[in-house]
């Protein structure tokens, strides 16, 4: 059962935030959020390749739930410029103003429809969409159960949804210092004042979306930086990222921006009590649940 105070008072907080994302401080942030939407277009690629061959002659329609002010749906349309007219984007928010915002964007290639909606609650049509997909939503949703059973209800059968999401990694892991704050209060107050206010393992997500007629056709970790520095045998994260290409996140800039400080300061052990002190802020032991997860799932049936 809905809470309707509770829906309103997030609604609220959402649409407070709506004026933050627009122009920019808008592109700043899409570009922070890039590498997620780098993995949700090689996922819908992978669609195209495959499951949406068989389309035929109409348009592939995606829909991305919690589209804010549309950042995200722009850039998606201009990495998959190749694709022509194959691909459809629509979006749909919760905040009246960040779809206001939204439907203001003309972009490269003109508007793209974004509609007031409710995810956990949709009034979207059955049936309609190829691919939804969501950049960093679903730990925001108070209500992730009913979310997903809308996500199962608006796909066609044989539809993916692409989403990359973070994770509660401190919940369920007794070495970190925030373990038992968090297991006291029922909710971890240095996520909860960013709005991530349902954040779950991710064999929880999996489990949930897999009652519900889904199938994982892909699930990894985010980037694990320490882990692929060392097999490259590179000596720092801005090798790494100089070697590879990565386009790094916001956590692999820090490490980039403590590297320089560590150098400029001539300081031996800076670099060391930089990044001890950067796990000790987030309660970060290593865990490969701490940074979010990125899924594809297909609905069957």
């Amino acid at each position: 059962m809905a809470d309707a105070a509770g829906d309103a008072l997030f609604r609220d907080r959402w649409t407070a935030r709506a004026g933050l994302i627009r122009g920019p401080v808008g592109r700043l942030r899409a570009r922070i959020r890039h590498p997620k939407l780098h993995v949700i277009e090689r996922g819908l690629r992978r669609f195209l390749a495959g499951a949406g061959a068989g389309a035929g002659e109409r348009p592939i329609e995606v829909h991305e739930h919690g589209c804010g002010s549309g950042q995200n749906l722009h850039i998606l349309r201009q990495l998959l410029g190749g694709t022509g007219g194959r691909v459809r984007f629509s979006g749909s928010d919760i905040s009246p103003r960040a779809v206001e915002l939204a439907n203001q964007q003309g972009g490269g290639g003109g508007p793209i429809p974004v509609v007031v909606d409710d995810c956990q609650a949709s009034s979207l049509p059955a049936a309609s969409y190829d691919v939804v997909v969501s950049a960093d939503l679903l730990g925001h949703l108070p209500r992730l159960e009913e979310a997903v059973d809308h996500i199962a209800r608006i796909l066609r059968s044989g539809g993916w949804y692409i989403t990359f999401t973070e994770t509660d990694g401190y919940r369920d892991d007794p070495g970190a210092w925030r373990h038992p704050i968090v297991q006291a209060a029922g909710v971890d107050p240095w996520i909860a004042k960013d709005l991530h206010v349902n954040l779950k393992p991710a064999a929880t997500i999996e489990a949930i979306f897999h009652a519900r007629g889904f199938r994982t056709i892909e699930r990894h970790a985010n980037l694990d930086g320490g882990r692929l520095m060392a097999a490259l045998g590179c000596k720092d994260v801005t090798e790494m990222v100089a070697r590879t290409g990565l386009r790094p996140d916001a956590y692999l800039r820090r490490c980039m921006i403590a590297e320089r400080l560590s150098r400029a300061s001539g300081l031996k052990y800076g670099l060391v009590l930089g990044h001890r002190l950067a796990k000790l802020l987030t309660g970060d032991r290593g865990g490969a649940d701490r940074g979010g997860y990125y899924f594809i799932f297909e609905r069957v049936g």
